[in-house]
């Protein structure tokens, strides 16, 4: 008969592997520490993207642009997605809905304004070639896309253009 050789483990005991028990975790803990790591940070053109997803939310959007805070001159269509705005109307609009995005206390001007700021910045990518705003352009790219697959005509294809735009440097 052949016996096999002793193997390296053998006639040792194998360790404890449990560990000290540890308390068990509660549910809620649990899902927090996995929202925290899975969880991006929410931007506020997220905000946006689910508005414009949700029912009607293209006609709001025409409607949101018309408001005071957002000061659209005229037709937003036209200006922002046809060009018939100026640089320095881009410019004006860009940062009036940037104040009143960051200090308002309706949630609909805040998102309407949040609109009017990625538009005027699309618009004047799009129609000027130029960068009005001071965040990287490759943020500035990602947003334009992800607005431009929410937005519906003409305003998606103003987007998804400055998006490109502002992807290649």
């Amino acid at each position: 008969m052949n016996q096999a050789s002793p193997g390296p483990f053998d006639g040792m005991s194998l360790p404890d592997l449990a560990g000290p028990t540890r308390p068990p975790l509660a549910h809620d803990v649990v899902s927090k520490l996995l929202e925290m790591g899975f969880a991006s940070p929410r931007r506020p053109i997220d905000r946006l993207i689910e508005r414009l997803t949700s029912p009607a939310g293209a006609s709001w959007l025409v409607e949101a642009l018309r408001l005071a805070q957002v000061g659209c001159p005229g037709d937003a269509d036209a200006g922002f997605a046809r060009g018939r705005f100026g640089l320095g109307q881009l410019e004006d609009v860009k940062n009036r809905c940037k104040l009143a995005a960051l200090t308002d206390s309706d949630t609909n001007v805040r998102l309407a304004a949040t609109a009017g700021y990625y538009l005027a910045i699309a618009a004047a990518s799009v129609h000027y070639d130029r960068v009005i705003s001071s965040q990287p352009r490759s943020e500035l790219a990602t947003m334009m896309i992800d607005f431009a697959a929410a937005a519906s005509q003409p305003w998606s294809a103003l987007l998804a253009q400055a998006g490109l735009n502002l992807g290649t440097p």
